[in-house]
């Protein structure tokens, strides 16, 4: 299987972001348009989506 997701994920460091209904947007240091997931938080997992049905990457953040 090969990965065609060409978006990169940001380096570590501090970026703004804005929640919207069930959508989270990071600014994007190299463009005006701003990163967007889908989000949902269930006890201590965040989950972010972009567009998994056209083969976006679903991010799964769990908090020790």
């Amino acid at each position: 299987m090969v990965n065609a997701v060409s978006e990169p994920f940001l380096t570590s460091g501090d970026y703004g972001y804005t929640l919207q209904g069930g959508s989270l947007f990071i600014d994007n240091p190299d463009s005006t348009i701003p990163y967007k997931y889908k989000f949902s938080i269930e006890s201590d997992t965040l989950r972010l989506e972009d567009e998994p049905e056209l083969d976006g990457p679903i991010l799964i953040l769990v908090r020790n």
